[in-house]
Order: C-alpha cells, then sequence, then structure tokens
C-alpha cells in the first residue's frame, strides 16, 4: 500500500513539473504578447509579467500559483494586478490580453467598462484602433465613461 502511494505521489510530482515547463512557457509567449498590444494601446511605461510560484505540494491545479503582475512604470515594482489596477487599468489590460488570446478563445462577447477612464484625447485612437481589430472576431460592448468624445479632433469610429 506505502508503494503505490509513493509511485502515486512520483506520478504526480513528475505530472506538476511538467505542467509547469508548459505554464512557464506559455507565460513568456502571453506576456511578450501582452507587452506588445499594451505598446499600441499607448500605456507608456506599463510593462506586465506572469509570475510562477512552484507551492511546496501539489493541488488539484498542479504545484504552482499563477500571478498576473504589472508594472506603471520602469520606477516601479512589479506587484499582483489584483491589488494595485483600477477599472479604467482593468478593461485596457483585458483588452490587450483579448488581443492575444480572442482567436483561441471560446468566449465569443466581451464587456470592456471604463476603457477610456484615466485616458487623454490623444490616445484614444490607439485603442480604439484595437477595439476594431478585435471586433473582427468577437462581439464588443464598450463603456466609455470619462472620454467626451464630441470634443475629439477627428472623428474616431
Amino acid at each position: 500500500m506505502a508503494r503505490k502511494r509513493d509511485e502515486a505521489e512520483q506520478k504526480v510530482k513528475k505530472f506538476a513539473q511538467e505542467l509547469n515547463k508548459k505554464r512557464q512557457a506559455a507565460a513568456l509567449k502571453l506576456s511578450t504578447g501582452i507587452n506588445s498590444e499594451i505598446k499600441q494601446l499607448n500605456m507608456k511605461g506599463t510593462e506586465f509579467s506572469i509570475r510562477i510560484t512552484i507551492l511546496e505540494s501539489p493541488t488539484a491545479t498542479g504545484q504552482d500559483e499563477v500571478t498576473f503582475m504589472i508594472k506603471s512604470s520602469s520606477k516601479d515594482e512589479a506587484r499582483p494586478i489584483s491589488k494595485i489596477a483600477s477599472g479604467g487599468e482593468l478593461s485596457r489590460l483585458m483588452l490587450a490580453i483579448k488581443q492575444v488570446v480572442a482567436p483561441k478563445d471560446l468566449h465569443q462577447t466581451y464587456l470592456f467598462d471604463e476603457v477610456d477612464a484615466g485616458l487623454v484625447v490623444q490616445p484614444q485612437k490607439k485603442w480604439v484602433e484595437s477595439l476594431k481589430r478585435l471586433a473582427v472576431i468577437i462581439r464588443l460592448f464598450v463603456s466609455l465613461t470619462f472620454l467626451k468624445l464630441q470634443h475629439s479632433p477627428t472623428p474616431i469610429f
């Protein structure tokens, strides 16, 4: 009985290690894509990363804890998105994430609320172009909260 338990534990550890390697590779690919989109959205100085921490013992989802991190400027230290991002930042980050994963995602409708929060008129064209690219693939519902589109020097849609 103890031998079977030990064998099972070894299998679980092996699978957890394999899963960790796949997560590390996927995290690098995803981070690279999201950071490219963040630049397109004119979120200057913002950098997205994924921290993968190996836990002491396996859980039902592996032996890793995955945390999405963000740096708002080059001077800042990366911190968990859940701790520092505002609603508008979360919407813009989700827009960047969806640009990268939407072609493979099964969900077909997304709501971006306060996507314009904290933005000035100047960069609006970049995130509108991003929304247009995404709208070719999926249905979008966008809530523009603060931006006064009628003051835009050029039409954006």
